[in-house]
């Protein structure tokens, strides 16, 4: 198995250079469902973010991405049943997914709740508290 870095897997998406996005598709080709490529819960944060914010993408287009990530039979995504689930909450909420993603980590450690200064994520995210 081998590990994803973020930027391997905007290549795919972005396609914003040629050659890299080339040697990206060559590699997750030449992965199998028993040789996968592995990608972490951290890098499921940061592809949304850097979607997003970076190159603007519409949350359709972000969660299209990760739908191909999670059928993809030759990648295996770290925790993929929680990043699916904290996705598919963000995706419904409306609500930012790496914010999601945090919620359904802590949650999942049992914390009774995330607290944040953040308006928004605490109105739309199940777990997330306003700090009082």
């Amino acid at each position: 198995m081998i590990g994803l870095d973020t930027n391997v897997l905007v290549r795919l998406f972005v396609r914003d250079d040629d050659e890299q996005m080339k040697s990206a598709q060559a590699l997750i080709a030449g992965c199998t469902s028993e040789q996968p490529a592995y990608v972490s819960s951290v890098v499921i944060a940061e592809l949304a973010w850097v979607l997003d914010r970076s190159y603007g993408y519409a949350a359709g287009a972000i969660h299209e991405a990760f739908e191909w990530l999670f059928d993809s039979e030759n990648i295996v995504v770290e925790r993929s049943e929680l990043m699916e689930a904290a996705i598919l909450t963000a995706r419904d909420a409306k609500a930012d997914i790496s914010d999601a993603i945090i919620a359904a980590l802590a949650t999942d450690a049992n914390c009774t709740a995330v607290v944040t200064f953040d308006k928004n994520a605490a109105k739309r995210i199940p777990g997330m508290e306003l700090i009082a």
